[in-house]
């Protein structure tokens, strides 16, 4: 079942949740490994399931450092993105515009 559940992760997976980049994805495998150990340790499972999972390289691609105008354009929309959710979303502006220039 994690075989099945890692070959869904991609870039242009069906469920918005699978979708992650190589290297998250590599990340994200050696999360849910330590877990699986821990798991094993505390006697919540008996044998770790993600022992059979291959390792996944990281992508040699990286991310690239938003420009002045593309931070500009970002900070710019973050009024309009929480305005239009619901829920605590509504309310964030303030908290992601800290987050961001952080």
């Amino acid at each position: 079942m994690l075989d099945e559940w890692r070959g869904n992760w991609a870039l242009d997976a069906q469920r918005k949740f699978d979708r992650i980049g190589q290297t998250s994805q590599s990340t994200f495998q050696g999360r849910l490994k330590q877990f699986c150990r821990w798991s094993v340790q505390i006697g919540f499972i008996e044998r770790d399931p993600s022992t059979s999972l291959a390792p996944i390289s990281k992508s040699e691609k990286r991310t690239q450092v938003l420009t002045p105008s593309q931070f500009e354009e970002l900070l710019a929309a973050i009024e309009p993105f929480t305005a239009a959710q619901t829920g605590m979303l509504h309310e964030f502006a303030p908290k992601f515009r800290a987050l961001f220039l952080l």
